[in-house]
């Protein structure tokens, strides 16, 4: 997204392993898993309108804070957009909003941010390993979400890197949750993708949720019949990878006019998500809380009214 955004297996699953005969052609009948809804945040635009008045407008008690990546060439994080600040930025207003009973989700990477990632620019794991500490202990938090884009899911050192740093936080502290976000396409996730959470489950990684990015599909292609197509082959491919004890699915969109020149309405999201629902998302999410306060929330309405 840009700022404008224990398994093991034996092998990699193939683009082939769902067909586009339609959406939900071959669609799980399971019913519905309950689903969170976190939007993301950039951290420079959260003083616009607060985590707590958010929630207040919106009813959305969670959200996902975009991005902590690594200050160039070094083991330490920043913020991206807020003028270096690192872990500690934002400390006091993530606290009262958890006391209010909202749920914080620390997000790393992002969209042009592959050569910011710490697992890219730090080579100890026991350093990276701290790093992430450091964030979940000054923030209280223990949603970690990994936005990995623009090559960053090909960088194969730095992602063993972090999912070694990752086994051995979780090894620590039980209760940390990993997501990983992801591009996706039609047919779902690309093999960059699944080699990451393969290496993921064969390092020991619990990964909570598996978040797809159903935008940017291309100038001419419909986002809500692709995004439902990825949805299918997202849901197909976990399945194959883990057997019943897969991670949830999470569906993230881009509100409004996408990098592609194509406008995603509050319609559009609101069919696209209750497809989403009905296929099990156990996570709601889109690209990003401050540009939809410009429209009296609609966006967070329109997925809150999904129930």
């Amino acid at each position: 997204m840009k700022l404008s955004r224990t398994v093991i297996v034996s092998g990699l699953l193939g683009t082939s392993v769902l067909g586009l005969a339609g959406p939900a052609a071959q669609a799980s009948e399971a019913a519905p898993a309950s689903h969170e809804i976190s939007p993301y945040l950039n951290v420079s635009q959260s003083n616009v309108h607060t985590l707590q008045e958010n929630q207040a407008a919106t009813g959305v008690s969670a959200a996902t804070l975009a991005f902590l990546n690594a200050r160039p060439g070094s083991c330490e994080l920043q913020w991206d957009a807020a003028a270096g600040q690192g872990p500690g930025y934002l400390q006091e207003q993530i606290a009262q909003y958890q006391q209010a009973g909202g749920a914080a989700t620390i997000s790393f990477g992002g969209a042009g941010n592959r050569d910011n990632l710490l697992a890219h620019t730090c080579d100890d794991v026991g350093r990276i390993t701290d790093a992430y500490r450091q964030v979940v202990d000054t923030y209280g938090v223990t949603h970690l979400d990994f936005d990995l884009e623009q090559g960053a899911q090909k960088d194969d050192a730095a992602n063993q890197r972090r999912n070694q740093a990752l086994a051995q936080l979780q090894q620590e502290r039980p209760g940390v949750t990993v997501d990983y976000t992801f591009p996706v396409e039609p047919r779902g996730l690309g093999p960059d993708a699944q080699g990451v959470l393969s290496d993921a489950a064969t390092k020991g990684v619990s990964v909570n949720t598996v978040n797809i990015m159903t935008m940017d599909f291309g100038k001419e292609q419909d986002t809500v019949r692709s995004g439902k197509y990825a949805i299918d082959g997202t849901n197909a491919q976990l399945a194959e990878l883990y057997g019943e004890q897969r991670p949830g699915l999470g569906v993230t969109f881009s509100m409004g006019e996408s990098a592609n020149q194509q406008d995603f309405t509050q319609e559009n999201a609101r069919e696209l998500q209750s497809y989403a629902v009905e296929q099990g998302a156990s996570k709601l999410s889109y690209w990003q809380l401050a540009k939809d306060a410009e429209t009296d929330y609609g966006y967070s309405r329109t997925l809150a009214d999904l129930g």
